[in-house]
């Protein structure tokens, strides 16, 4: 389940995330959720991105385990652009024509800090820790692997 935030303001706080993972695990699914840290749960905007991404470190690195991924809006140069008929050599190189985006230097930032928030070796494959019951069933990819199983 992809948590997306809304019109209605940002999504991805713990007590959405739990009852994100109770719906879940009511339907029998595995409790994984993914936040989109852009679009409504940064307010479409870009520089609030690397708040949300924060925010989700910050409970991983407490433990929390119910959500396996972050989407983020990324890009060379920070912002966007309108891209307008028969005026392509004002585009900027490396800056999205679509959503805005974080730059480059910010997202190494990110990641790096979200790279910190897991414990290194940590195990992941266990249930992940919820007060939402059930939610816990099915096993969690180890964020430090890609699906394959390699190392990132």
């Amino acid at each position: 389940m992809i948590l997306r935030g809304s019109s209605a303001g940002p999504n991805y706080d713990r007590a959405n995330v739990e009852h994100a993972l109770g719906r879940l695990a009511k339907a029998g699914l595995p409790g994984r959720v993914i936040v989109d840290g852009s679009h409504g749960n940064s307010g479409k905007d870009h520089l609030r991105q690397p708040g949300v991404a924060q925010d989700i470190a910050t409970r991983l690195a407490a433990g929390e385990r119910g959500v396996v991924g972050l989407m983020l809006e990324s890009f060379l140069v920070a912002g966007r652009q309108e891209l307008a008929l028969g005026k392509a050599s004002e585009l900027t190189y490396g800056q999205s024509v679509t959503d805005a985006c974080m730059s480059w230097d910010v997202t190494v930032d990110v990641l790096r800090e979200l790279a910190a928030a897991v414990p290194s070796g940590a195990n992941w494959s266990r249930q992940p820790t919820s007060n939402a019951g059930a939610a816990g069933r099915g096993e969690c990819r180890s964020r430090r692997t890609a699906r394959d199983g390699r190392p990132w």
